[in-house]
């Protein structure tokens, strides 16, 4: 089989659908697919960039196009590609933001028909609308709905033979406009590469000097209860003896000198270690206790950080504002996730201390090829 991956931008540690996009290709790879990836609006490049990315299974041809270039150039250049690939799908990797800087993508249906004539289709949905929680304001209630019609629109033009999204919310919500997908888990982007044989050694250590690490891996959200967290942290501290670290890793975005100044307030260990390469990552996971995220519960499966803690086999506690989806029920929680509730941090604690296992992205891979070999 052939596939052509199309997403929006293919810049290297800078775009997490992209950093997806471009790990799936190597697993495509070596599990015998010819992969070739294109860029829609990449706003990285100001002209064509043809060549070759490494997909951590060997090097896949790239085609990047420009954000600013007109559709119908970029469409020509692609078709000429295609006609010499001869792929026999076309995988749309969608999230709204990333076809258009307002999150409404205008046009992409028409440009994608242009070019996948004749091929199956396939669309992987990372992200839907906004202000679908009941906490939204009324704007992005309205810029949602937009959003949803134009969405809706899209997929009702391409047809696609075969959707997939990693979030059961996000398959009930495409359920409500008509549209079947199946559940296909998210991997991670950072490669399990820390060898696990000294993972369990230093998780050993970690417990016999008597300190305890949570990690942040990424983007902190607002309005999570870090100071309800931080003060609970506190007082296990204080009643068992371990020492409680708070490993900070990645580009966290606005919140971090908070987080930093309520944990440091505490009288509690942090490490602010900032960006770091993929190697030094996969070890910060693996000899971690537990992973903390900030993404609402409801939208934890569409979380890449998340994914990549699961794949280091952490339980991740999520800890995070409000956020009810509107016209349905809470969503039972992926295994190997927990919701923070105050007073119970000790319980918690107890009750996941040893790692936990979590599918690969082999296995994902798999699953997936398997329901685009159905679909044939």
């Amino acid at each position: 089989m052939k596939i052509v991956l199309v997403c929006g931008s293919l810049e290297p540690g800078k775009d997490g659908v992209g950093d997806y996009t471009r790990r799936l290709s190597g697993s495509l790879i070596n599990q015998g697919w010819q992969v070739m990836l294109i860029s829609l609006y990449d706003s990285y490049v100001h002209d064509f960039s043809e060549g070759f990315q490494d997909s951590s299974h060997g090097i896949v041809s790239v085609l990047r196009c420009p954000a600013i270039m007109k559709s119908k150039i970029k469409v020509t250049k692609i078709k000429e590609l295609i006609l010499i690939f001869k792929p026999t799908w076309i995988s749309l990797q969608f999230v709204p933001f990333a076809f258009h800087s307002k999150g409404l993508p205008f046009g992409l249906a028409g440009c994608l028909n242009k070019f996948s004539k004749g091929l199956r289709l396939h669309v992987m949905v990372h992200e839907l609308w906004v202000g679908m929680d009941k906490e939204a304001s009324r704007k992005l209630i309205y810029w949602g709905w937009f959003q949803k019609q134009l969405i809706k629109s899209l997929l009702s033009k391409l047809k696609p033979a075969v959707i997939h999204t990693q979030s059961n919310l996000y398959i009930k919500m495409l359920g409500k406009i008509g549209f079947k997908a199946n559940h296909l888990p998210l991997f991670g982007n950072i490669p399990v590469v820390f060898n696990a044989t000294k993972n369990e050694l230093q998780y050993t250590e970690l417990n016999d000097t008597k300190t305890l690490s949570f990690v942040v891996f990424g983007n902190l959200h607002h309005s999570a209860p870090i100071d309800l967290f931080a003060n609970e942290a506190r007082l296990y501290k204080i009643a068992s003896g371990i020492n409680v670290v708070l490993k900070m890793i990645g580009r966290c975005g606005a919140e971090q000198p908070n987080w930093e100044k309520t944990w440091r307030e505490a009288d509690l260990t942090i490490e602010v270690l900032g960006e770091q390469p993929e190697e030094v990552i996969s070890e910060v996971l693996s000899t971690a206790s537990f992973g903390i995220s900030t993404t609402p519960a409801s939208l934890i499966e569409k979380s890449g950080t998340v994914a990549a803690m699961r794949e280091h086999e952490l339980t991740v506690l999520c800890i995070s504002r409000s956020w009810h989806p509107r016209g349905f029920e809470e969503l039972q929680l992926p295994v190997g996730i927990v919701q923070y509730k105050e007073g119970e941090l000790k319980e918690f604690i107890t009750a996941h201390s040893q790692k936990d296992n979590y599918t690969n992205i082999s296995d994902i891979t798999r699953q997936m090829t398997y329901s685009l070999q159905l679909a044939f």
